[in-house]
């Protein structure tokens, strides 16, 4: 049981100065008044193993002015107001814990860059109290409950409990910025979102970035419902995710982003590079009596039941395919598909309208000339549908290496199957091989092209080719590994295996099964000779360095292709080549695509010209919808759209 040490003036009562420095494990401090011209310290340490609370002598409030705390043990402060207007944080916690109870702050939102708590690998509670701007979290635990926040709060590598609390943002430009694999769970709680603080600004209200959001019967809504256009409230990108439950979020983007709800409201909601959408139970409301933004760009979607109240309901599609099992909405459903790519199921009837011009058979419409001359015989014209991967490598954008190094493995073993038809013997007729270059070289698209060709030479069995990651491979027990990578060996049987970064298979960890992957691949390399090519693919230093480790690859592969990086005039003309459907200005084009270019501090290839096409669509997008013209440029890209990124 620890003391009670009492701050004031008066017999018995001490200062805080002197209460802090001298505390013991367990000691309550007392705040009855605080003369601060008495006071020899403003900050205080709280060291590691040192556990004492802070509260008011009475029932009254106490104020605590431009005092602040680091914290690497144990604080508890109650039924206290936090006064600073100096530029500083209130409480810094690094590898401690922070317990905060009925607590308010006074004069934080007068300045803008002045935060109240940093947490660094320590351990916050919050309960009962009202606070402004949480700088950030980094590696942190962090529990908010029945409270009152008031402005940002950056999280790294954290986690976040936060329930029955009402969020406002009225004092600066985020709510939430959530990356680096953090995790936050939002229960019973509103957010309501401030746009006209920064009016020129896009930020997101809530970003989850590589990240996780758990939403429960929560609420995120703009201040002023004028604000609507201005930024998306709730934004997943890079690989975040979100699980939602009984919530309403008014605006959401996704862009590489997963999010899986059973119940969502929303009224405007987009989906973007690459990402997915799973509802169980999706509610469009026209909050704002204005055009709903639906549409999905490169992703996918499910939507169990889909219920709108917007009139009328306009789904968007490019490049996406998306399901909706039944629907429920108050005038026409319509979806425009703005190419050929996209698709649409529903277990009801759908207004579906295309916005691309199909290229009509040739063949068809000769068919239909020859009976309207009224011929007695009609014979069928075949059709050419089937591809020429040969054609298609060779014309290929640059790789004029490994253009020629596929040629030449192509010929090779087309003449050696040739001969051992015949008879001839074929002393090495390896396929295996190793792909070497940095990302986005096309290694893959050369792999399939190849394992196409192969096959119609009857060179390989199948028309087959299985792409796999150390993922694939390895397990993470004894013995467990043999098995998977077995199993995905056989799968590939009479086709092509490609393993990309397959580098990662060999690890210097006593604890690694990659190794046990290899050995399994290199005894079903022996016993199925000639029944399968095994593409080993990834960057050259770590493929070179993988080959001089495990002499048993080296000797059984032969064949080798180098993929050498991209000009940045050959990017520009991959870029205008993705973008055939769209009219733009391709000068425009390659001056901007070329700036960009020269500022990425490393050169991804054809992902850095799908990334800025990405860009350049999402921008596009963007502006279509603000201005109500989809229907009218849905293929038009303008000067801005591109300058823009």
């Amino acid at each position: 049981m620890g003391r009670i040490i009492k701050v004031g003036d008066g017999f018995l009562k001490t200062t805080l100065t002197n209460a802090i420095t001298k505390a013991q494990y367990g000691d309550t401090i007392l705040i009855d008044n605080i003369d601060l011209n008495k006071e020899t310290m403003s900050s205080f340490e709280i060291p590691k193993g040192m556990d004492i609370k802070i509260t008011s002598i009475d029932d009254e409030k106490k104020t605590l002015k431009n005092f602040r705390f680091e914290i690497k043990g144990n604080l508890s402060i109650s039924n206290i107001i936090l006064d600073n207007d100096n530029n500083t944080d209130v409480f810094d916690i690094e590898n401690g814990s922070l317990e905060l109870d009925n607590i308010s702050f006074l004069n934080f939102h007068k300045v803008f860059k002045k935060f109240n708590i940093y947490n660094s690998n320590g351990n916050l509670r919050i309960k009962n109290s009202s606070i402004f701007s949480l700088r950030s979290s980094s590696k942190g635990i962090n529990v908010i409950e029945n409270s009152t926040i008031h402005g940002a709060a950056v999280s790294l590598q954290s986690k976040w409990h936060i329930s029955n609390c009402s969020l406002y943002n009225n004092y600066s430009r985020d709510q939430w910025t959530i990356k680096d694999n953090s995790e936050i769970n939002i229960k019973n709680s509103k957010i309501i979102v401030y746009t006209n603080l920064y009016p020129d600004a896009t930020y997101p209200s809530i970003s989850i970035n590589n990240s996780l959001l758990d939403l429960d019967n929560s609420y995120i809504d703009y201040k002023d419902p004028l604000d609507s256009k201005k930024n998306y409230l709730l934004q997943i990108t890079n690989n975040g995710r979100a699980k939602i439950k009984n919530s309403e979020v008014t605006k959401i983007g996704l862009g590489q982003g997963t999010l899986e709800a059973t119940s969502l409201k929303t009224s405007s909601i987009a989906v973007t590079k690459s990402s997915t959408l799973d509802v169980e139970k999706l509610i469009l409301n026209n909050k704002f009596n204005e055009k709903t933004d639906f549409r999905f760009h490169n992703s996918k979607g499910s939507i169990q039941e889909l219920h709108s109240n917007v009139t009328p309901t306009d789904l968007y599609l490019f490049n996406s395919n998306i399901a909706i099992n039944n629907y429920n909405v108050t005038n026409s459903f319509n979806t425009f598909l703005q190419d050929k790519h996209s698709s649409i199921k529903s277990n009801k009837e759908i207004n579906i309208i295309k916005l691309f011009e199909e290229k009509k058979d040739i063949e068809n419409t000769k068919n239909e000339d020859v009976e309207n001359k009224n011929t007695k015989e009609i014979k069928p014209i075949a059709k050419n549908n089937i591809s020429n991967p040969m054609e298609e490598l060779n014309n290929l954008v640059g790789l004029s290496n490994a253009k020629k190094q596929a040629n030449d493995f192509i010929r090779v073993h087309v003449v050696n199957e040739a001969k051992k038809k015949k008879g001839i013997k074929v002393e090495d007729n390896s396929l295996h091989s190793i792909y070497k270059g940095n990302p986005g070289t096309g290694k893959t698209t050369v792999a399939r092209l190849i394992a196409q060709i192969l096959f119609q030479k009857n060179v390989i069995k199948k028309d087959l080719l299985v792409e796999v990651t150390r993922q694939d491979l390895v397990a993470g027990f004894v013995g467990q590994t043999a098995i998977k990578t077995e199993k995905v060996l056989k799968s590939a049987l009479g086709g092509v295996l490609f393993i990309d970064e397959a580098y990662t298979l060999y690890s210097k960890s006593e604890n690694d099964y990659g190794v046990e992957a290899i050995e399994t691949i290199l005894k079903f390399m022996e016993d199925n000779r000639g029944n399968i090519m095994i593409i080993f693919a990834g960057y050259p230093k770590e493929m070179d360095e993988l080959m001089s480790i495990n002499p048993g690859l080296e000797s059984r592969i032969k064949n080798e292709i180098i993929f050498d990086d991209y000009s940045i005039n050959e990017l520009c003309l991959i870029g205008k080549k993705l973008l055939h459907e769209y009219e733009f200005n391709e000068n425009v084009y390659d001056d901007k695509l070329k700036k960009v270019f020269e500022k990425q501090r490393i050169n991804s290839n054809a992902r850095f010209v799908r990334n800025f096409n990405d860009e350049i669509i999402k921008n596009q997008s963007n502006r279509l919808f603000d201005e109500d013209i989809i229907e009218s440029e849905f293929n038009t890209i303008r000067d801005t759209d591109i300058t823009n990124i």
